[in-house]
């Protein structure tokens, strides 16, 4: 499990500072691994990086890291990665914006070299897909103020999506992701996660004790369209079925 969150982008980028973001990975990372450990899975092993530690360097090891956990497994495993923070389009490609860069305009010249670009990220996911599902949780829309302007999360979800890789994004069309202190402090789409597995009646509707992909889905689709008044509905590409949590150990 890698859970990022970029609430502080440091003092070449103040203007990208977001409220909730680091909050939403943390919260998510100690849901999974206080909920699921001992279930389907043997143990979870979370990877949590957030504000300045979130570099484009540290976000590309940490990938690697579970990429390697996860080819000494059997197959079996479930990779959970989750980005919180933002995203920007240079010259019609979407990249994931890391701790460290500079949003001046000077440093807008080069902010293509100090991001991830959604190719590069679906590379990775990829490798971990060779090894095992994986979950990939993105809510990188999170301001219409951010550089570049915000992007399509439906190119998003068509550049990173592959075969074994599930991909859900915090909005489906041009919709800002929204974040509130009302939701405990967090972003909505985070908020109907953490909905999700901490109201495990309401989401696993066969009463089986597993959450199935199907059942998390529809939850957080539901969900989330109700906490933003229909203004965010769930981006989804689903490319793996069958149950992915416990709701209950």
């Amino acid at each position: 499990m890698l859970t990022i969150g970029i609430s502080d982008y440091g003092d070449k980028a103040t203007n990208l500072k977001l409220n909730f973001a680091a909050r939403d990975a943390q919260d998510v990372a100690n849901a999974l691994a206080n909920t699921q450990e001992g279930g389907l899975y043997a143990e979870v092993n979370p990877i949590f990086l957030h504000d300045g530690e979130a570099s484009k360097n540290a976000i590309t090891d940490a990938l690697g890291d579970v990429a390697r956990n996860m080819a000494k497994g059997t197959g079996q495993d479930l990779a959970v990665v989750m980005f919180s923070g933002h995203g920007v389009m240079i010259e019609k490609q979407f990249y994931l914006v890391p701790y460290g860069v500079d949003s001046s305009p000077i440093g807008m010249q080069h902010l293509a070299n100090e991001t991830i670009r959604a190719d590069d990220f679906r590379n990775r996911l990829e490798k971990l897909a060779e090894h095992g599902r994986v979950l990939v949780l993105l809510d990188a829309c999170r301001s219409a103020g951010m550089i570049g302007g915000f992007p399509a999360a439906d190119l998003l979800r068509s550049v990173v999506n592959g075969s074994g890789v599930t991909v859900l994004t915090s909005s489906s069309a041009d919709k800002v992701s929204r974040e509130d202190e009302k939701w405990a402090r967090h972003g909505a789409f985070t908020k109907a996660l953490l909905d999700a597995l901490s109201d495990p009646y309401r989401v696993d509707t066969n009463h089986d004790g597993m959450i199935s992909m199907s059942e998390l889905t529809a939850y957080m689709d539901t969900h989330l369209t109700e906490l933003t008044d229909g203004d965010q509905k769930l981006g989804l590409d689903q490319r793996f079925q069958g149950d992915i949590f416990v709701d209950h150990l």
